[in-house]
């Protein structure tokens, strides 16, 4: 798998070149700010009610297109939230001030489908889903910045990776497509490869991601269908080897989208780059098996949408005799003001049975309401 994609990789880059000089590169750039405002309620300790977030990001798009239909590019999102990725250790990288590139990928697309090389989203990413949305997002919101959830998940432990990758798109063909990638280092980004591409780390290495899909419409009903499979190498003998699975299916109607997910996750348990971040949390390593699924539905007419969300994780440790539960409750709805401008409000109820505290060998757990209410403008 990696040598057909790495081929590829190398054709197509050679192609580029030889074409390149006759097209013109067209470069887009736009952007969006959010300010948050949540009000908690949970069993933290030194938790503060009231909290503030503010966000900001960038997207720029540069693509050109040759005379036989060749199109090719780059993209790149810069972001403030998270800014210590990849950033030296002063104060600012720790508290969003810094902007960083958060996705950064160059692309290739034509007739024999598209290629994609950098630090961006896998297949199953994007030929997967989850509970539909609207708004801040419900489950796939910002209540973790606000809260601790533990280990719950809605999606594959990898579903969010950014680690420098190659990945390949097949055409769409009657709305079937299919995905397969290649990660050699499952944490590792930007130059961070160039400095370690020689040493193994403390993830996961030769990580190959294969992703599937199906979009159709019968009878005024649109029908999304996705599976994924994700394996990879472990890095240390303390790791469970790499194994993810999941399913995912949503249903539209009139406005309406009814649609859910399975997942399971056998080796990193933490949507993070590095899944040894969260390795002893009963004083042992994570056994590494993991299941969830969520479900939910929303609706859009028009400036006004509105959804509601439920998911559940079961995570197994070493030594603890049984599984730990997390589940979020989560509604949401969204108002466009004016082009540009929208209002959202979310609320969340997380009932976390693995969410730890500092310095504790066993979760205490952690039982949260919170109100989110954002402002965004895109531009």
């Amino acid at each position: 798998m990696k040598k057909i994609l790495l081929g590829t990789a190398a054709l197509l880059g050679t192609a580029v070149m030889a074409q390149g000089a006759a097209a013109q590169v067209t470069v887009k750039f736009g952007g969006d700010i959010r300010f948050d405002a949540a009000w908690v309620d949970d069993d933290q300790p030194n938790s503060k009610d009231i909290n503030f977030q503010q966000e900001v990001r960038f997207p720029i798009t540069a693509e050109g297109k040759t005379d036989n239909g060749l199109t090719y590019g780059a993209f790149v999102r810069l972001r403030n939230t998270g800014s210590n990725h990849g950033a030296s250790s002063t104060a600012g990288t720790t508290n969003g001030e810094n902007i960083y590139a958060e996705r950064k990928y160059i692309y290739v697309g034509g007739g024999f489908g598209r290629l994609e090389m950098g630090d961006e989203y896998g297949a199953v990413t994007k030929l997967t889903g989850f509970a539909p949305a609207v708004g801040i997002g419900q489950l796939d919101g910002n209540y973790e910045n606000f809260t601790n959830s533990g280990l719950f998940q809605y999606v594959p432990s990898n579903y969010f990776n950014r680690a420098t990758k190659i990945t390949y798109y097949s055409p769409n063909l009657a709305g079937f497509q299919v995905g397969a990638g290649y990660t050699p280092e499952y944490d590792q980004t930007g130059d961070n490869n160039s400095l370690l591409r020689r040493v193994p780390g403390t993830s996961y290495n030769d990580v190959v991601e294969l992703a599937a899909s199906y979009k159709g419409e019968f009878g005024g009903a649109t029908v999304n269908l996705g599976g994924g499979y994700t394996f990879g190498d472990e890095d240390t003998a303390i790791q469970e080897e790499m194994r993810l699975w999941n399913v995912s299916a949503a249903v539209g109607f009139g406005g309406f989208t009814v649609g859910g997910t399975y997942f399971d996750n056998k080796g990193p348990l933490v949507n993070d780059p590095s899944p040894n971040s969260y390795p002893t949390l009963l004083g042992a390593p994570l056994t590494g098996e993991q299941t969830g699924w969520n479900a939910g539905v929303s609706y859009k007419n028009g400036p006004i949408g509105v959804a509601a969300a439920y998911g559940r994780t079961e995570s197994e440790f070493t030594g603890t005799g049984g599984d730990l539960e997390d589940t979020v409750w989560s509604v949401g709805a969204v108002y466009t003001v004016a082009p540009g401008l929208n209002v959202m409000v979310d609320g969340y109820f997380v009932d976390s049975e693995s969410a730890n505290t500092a310095g504790a060998v066993i979760p205490a757990g952690n039982d949260a309401t919170i109100v989110m209410l954002r402002t965004q403008l895109l531009f």
